[in-house]
């Protein structure tokens, strides 16, 4: 586990913004790698739900997608990020380049 950044608490705000569920959930302080770009949030529980997801193109103009999920207790489980073609990001994402449909 390393401190979270503030980029990527900033990249959770808006996901959060975005989660229509009425319930509240708290951003760790701390985070755990998940694949080449992703968070884990919690190493407790498993996956019961993602909360939502999102989408931006990176400098390369290929697709990068963003599931953000919660746990069996209801805390902020994951942040995964992958690309299209898995190749490698170019940059992370801003939450002003996020595009939820």
């Amino acid at each position: 586990m390393r401190p979270l950044r503030p980029e990527e608490k900033a990249l959770i705000e808006k996901l959060l913004s975005k989660v229509s569920n009425g319930k509240s959930y708290t951003i760790p302080e701390e985070a755990g790698s998940l694949g080449e770009y992703g968070l884990q949030l919690s190493s407790e529980g498993e996956h019961a739900e993602d909360l939502v997801e999102a989408t931006f193109i990176d400098d390369d103009r290929r697709e990068v997608f963003l599931t953000l999920t919660s746990n069996d207790s209801g805390a902020l489980f994951e942040l995964d990020i992958w690309k299209s073609d898995f190749s490698p990001l170019q940059r992370y994402p801003a939450p002003g380049d996020l595009r939820f449909d």
